[in-house]
C-alpha cells in the first residue's frame, strides 16, 4: 500500500473489439497481464447501486484469487453504465468482481459460481450482467496532515490512496508504528490511517477467506478499537489529536471527553500526561553521490516543485511540510 500513489489519466486496455477507455477516477488495479494465458472469456456488465445504474467515475476488475483477470469502465455513450471486457485464464476458474467507486472506495462482490470458460460470454450489449454493488456505509474524514483511526464491523478493502498502519508500541514519546501491508483490513481491527489531507474515503466491503484475514491482523498491537460509541474515563486514554501547544502537532494526546465515537481508534493504560507522536519509520534507500538538496519522498521516488502537505527526505533527514 502507499498514499496517493496514482494521478489522473489514460487506463490503457486493449479490450475485444474495443478501443482504450479513459478513467474518470484514480485506477487502484494493477494492469492486466493478458500474456501467458491460454484463452479469453468476454464480458458485458453494468454496475448496480441502490437500484441505480453506476455510469461514471466507476472501473469494475475481474479477479480470479489475489489476481486480477481484466478490467474496464463504461465507454459506450450510447450504452450508459455497461462495460465490456476482456478476461484472460487457461483453465476453468471461479472469479469475482471488484468494482472502484468515486473517491477512493473499492468494493468486492461476489457474484456466485460465475467461472471463467475459454471462449465463452457473460452478458450482451442488449442485456448485459447485472453487478449488485452494496453501498459503503462508513467513511474516514482525515486530518489536515492527512491522519485518522479507525475500526470497523466488517473486513473492508482498503480506499485508494490510503496506507494503514498499527501502534506496536511507545519509546520516547514516539509511537513505534509497522505497516498493514494488505489491501484488506479485517473487521474489529483497530488502526491508524496515513491518507489525502483533509480527505474524507469510503470503505466498502471485501471478500476475505481465512488465510486473507490472518496475513492482514497484526500480530499485537496496543491500540484498542470503537465499533459503536464508547464511554471512556475522562484523561485516561490517549486519542489522535492536535497538541495544546503552539505547535499543535499532530499526535496521540490525553482525551479530555467521556464518548469516543464508533469507528476509532484509541490508547489507553497509559499514565496520565503521555506524549506520544506519530512519527512514520523511514525507510529509503538513496544513493550516496546524490546531491544533498534533492528531495524524496516516503516511497525513495525524487520530487521537485511545489510539495503537497506530507512528509520528504532531503540530506538524509526527514522534515514535514504542512
Amino acid at each position: 500500500m502507499s498514499i496517493a500513489r496514482r494521478c489522473y489519466g489514460l487506463l490503457a486496455l486493449l479490450l475485444a473489439g474495443s478501443a482504450s477507455i479513459l478513467a474518470k477516477i484514480n485506477d487502484p488495479f494493477p494492469d492486466v497481464n493478458s500474456h501467458g494465458y491460454f484463452g479469453n472469456m468476454t464480458m458485458t456488465v453494468k454496475a448496480v447501486m441502490n437500484g441505480e445504474v453506476l455510469t461514471d467515475n466507476v472501473i469494475i476488475a475481474v479477479y480470479c484469487g489475489d489476481e486480477i483477470r481484466g478490467k474496464g469502465c463504461p465507454e459506450d455513450e450510447t450504452a450508459p453504465g455497461v462495460t465490456y471486457l476482456t478476461v484472460y485464464s487457461d483453465a476453468p476458474q471461479k472469479l469475482f468482481f471488484k468494482v472502484a467507486v468515486g473517491e477512493g472506495a473499492i468494493i468486492e462482490v461476489d457474484p456466485g459460481n460465475i467461472t471463467f470458460k475459454i471462449n465463452s460470454r457473460l452478458g450482451d450489449p442488449d442485456s448485459p450482467y447485472t453487478i449488485e454493488v452494496p453501498e459503503p456505509s462508513i467513511t474516514t474524514t482525515f486530518s489536515e496532515e492527512g491522519w485518522a483511526t479507525t475500526c470497523l464491523p466488517f473486513n473492508a478493502c482498503v480506499p485508494e490512496g490510503v496506507t494503514v498502519w498499527n501502534a506496536t508500541g511507545i519509546s520516547n514519546s514516539l509511537l513505534q508504528m509497522e505497516e498493514i501491508d494488505s489491501d484488506v483490513l479485517p473487521a474489529n481491527v483497530p488502526a491508524l490511517l496515513q491518507g489525502p489531507p483533509s480527505a474524507t474515503r469510503k470503505w466498502g466491503n471485501a471478500i476475505a477467506d481465512a488465510e486473507r484475514i490472518a496475513q492482514a491482523k497484526p500480530q499485537s498491537t496496543i491500540l484498542l478499537g470503537t465499533t459503536a460509541a464508547t464511554d471512556v474515563e475522562a484523561n485516561k486514554v490517549l486519542t489522535l489529536g492536535h497538541s495544546n501547544e503552539g505547535d499543535k502537532e499532530i499526535g496521540f494526546w490525553l482525551f479530555t471527553g467521556s464518548v469516543i465515537p464508533a469507528n476509532r481508534a484509541y490508547i489507553a493504560d497509559f499514565p496520565s500526561g503521555a506524549r506520544i507522536h506519530v512519527d512514520v519509520p523511514v525507510h529509503v534507500d538513496v544513493p550516496v553521490d546524490v546531491p544533498v538538496d534533492v528531495i524524496y519522498n516516503l516511497k525513495g521516488q525524487k520530487v521537485s516543485g511545489r510539495l503537497p502537505s506530507g512528509c520528504y527526505i532531503k540530506g538524509g533527514k526527514k522534515f514535514i511540510v504542512k
